[in-house]
């Protein structure tokens, strides 16, 4: 029979326990949470969204009079999500654009992004404008070009050049980030990394001057063109560019031009010059006329004349005697442009 009363005693005070501790629970006034326990509602996956709720009304979601009366001050603010504009209301003071940044993200899952500072305090702006802003990446392969090295070989003319290496393109793989931010996109490249490394193209250049003898010649043809007055002994000239060209040789006679001393424009070029010695006839539009060259086997030339023949790398030189055209016949032969 002790045993029944005591188990009964013991069991009378638990359930004054329970019963006195759910009153004191209830008995507690509504009370408004300090920025660090908001802080900590946050960072904890935005948990207790009640609590929260008393933070914020949104577009009068929530009634703070009817919870914290009618004299409490409420502060009301406009915030513009992209074209979409939300009144919100609060009654802490010290709320931060973070707090409502937070909070709607954890309502309807925002993510948003802000121009100014997340520390500026709500009361004292008169709105804010946020923006969506929404990430994604892709990978893609580019091509990484080649540079072009170039070595001098001084055994090659100036103006002569040979690709001795070619480049080969390299590839990259780059990752980009593609922001949308209040619907406008942009593009970063956040990382890249190597799939080929490119090669170099290597060309060598010469770096040797031409150095030829002036003849005399060469003497009579430039004076008597009007073009240059040099003494006769050697010159180094720069070279712009060697070619290899077929050559045919001409001369004013009937057999090369179909005319005869005495018809109109016998002996006469293109270019209107009269015909000599270092007259040679080319293609135009490879090589313009007026341009100083030098034939090997030739001597110094300029091109002051054209044939309905001559095409691309043809030239005709032109010789004064016909059997010497004739012997000449048709070679290769290696062309200087000179400066």
């Amino acid at each position: 029979m002790k045993k029944f009363l005591v188990i009964f005693f013991v069991l009378g005070l638990l359930i004054f326990a329970v019963s006195g501790t759910v009153n004191a629970i209830e008995a507690q006034p509504a009370s408004l949470r300090t920025d660090n326990e908001l802080n900590i509602i946050d960072n904890v996956n935005y948990m207790n969204f009640k609590v929260k709720e008393k933070y914020f009304s949104i577009d009068g979601d929530y009634d703070f009079r009817k919870y914290y009366g009618e004299d409490i001050n409420i502060y009301s603010i406009s915030i513009s999500i992209n074209d979409d504009t939300k009144n919100i209301q609060f009654i802490n003071d010290n709320l931060k654009v973070r707090d409502i940044m937070n909070e709607l993200k954890l309502r309807f899952g925002y993510n948003l992004y802000y121009e100014g500072s997340f520390s500026d305090t709500l009361k004292n702006l008169e709105g804010i404008n946020l923006y969506t802003i929404e990430h994604r990446f892709e990978e893609e392969l580019v091509d990484v070009d080649f540079e072009e090295k170039v070595v001098v070989n001084n055994d090659l003319y100036i103006g002569v050049s040979n690709v001795l290496e070619d480049g080969v393109v390299g590839i990259n793989k780059v990752v980009n980030r593609i922001s949308t931010i209040g619907g406008v996109e942009s593009r970063e490249i956040v990382d890249t990394q190597v799939i080929k490394e490119p090669k170099d193209r290597v060309i060598e250049k010469g770096g040797k001057k031409i150095k030829l003898p002036i003849t005399s010649d060469y003497l009579d043809s430039y004076v008597h063109l009007g073009q240059m007055e040099y003494k006769e002994g050697d010159i180094e000239l720069k070279l712009k560019e060697e070619l290899v060209m077929e050559a045919t040789a001409y001369t004013a006679g009937y057999e090369s031009t179909g005319k005869n001393p005495g018809d109109k424009g016998y002996g006469v070029t293109a270019s209107g010059l009269t015909v000599r010695h270092g007259i040679v006839a080319v293609d135009p539009s490879f090589i313009p006329l007026g341009t100083k060259l030098y034939v090997e086997g030739y001597g110094y030339s300029i091109a002051a004349d054209t044939g309905s023949a001559i095409k691309g790398k043809d030239i005709d030189l032109y010789f004064d005697d016909l059997d010497d055209a004739i012997n000449f016949g048709r070679r290769d032969i290696k062309v200087y442009i000179l400066e």
